[in-house]
């Protein structure tokens, strides 16, 4: 049996997920590039971002106050010898920055490229409790 609300409500859960994708993504639509997963295990966060077709030389990691930004440009080498029938490949950008829940130590990042996939290990910080006496007077 179809219900008619569901219709209905159709718009507003697409119109609510544009506006998800709006301010969530910097990559254009359908692309798998900068496509982010962030994992916590064992006092350590895991981000892993899609980046297919850069080389480690055109990709930089940057850490500064709980911020982690990956910024990328990979350019296309136009050789157009004979006619051109089809042109869909392009230079492609990505700029990504996400908060992190908690403190990491950004002296103790790693990052490797593996395949076309960025793999960010960043050791937690542990809480640190500080004693100090305070003076009366």
């Amino acid at each position: 049996m179809m219900y008619p609300t569901r219709y209905f409500f159709r718009p507003v859960s697409n119109f609510s997920s544009f506006l998800e994708d709006f301010f969530e993504n910097t990559q254009p639509e359908g692309s798998n590039v900068g496509r982010l997963n962030l994992f916590e295990k064992d006092g350590e966060y895991l981000a892993e971002i899609d980046l297919p077709g850069f080389k480690k030389e055109e990709v930089q990691v940057e850490v500064v106050d709980q911020v982690l930004r990956v910024k990328g440009q990979r350019s296309v080498k136009q050789e157009q010898e004979g006619k051109v029938f089809r042109k869909e490949r392009r230079d492609v950008q990505v700029d990504r920055s996400f908060r992190l829940p908690d403190p990491i130590d950004a002296e103790k990042v790693q990052a490797e490229m593996v395949d076309g996939i960025l793999s960010i290990r960043m050791k937690k910080n542990e809480p640190q409790v500080k004693k100090q006496l305070v003076a009366i007077q």
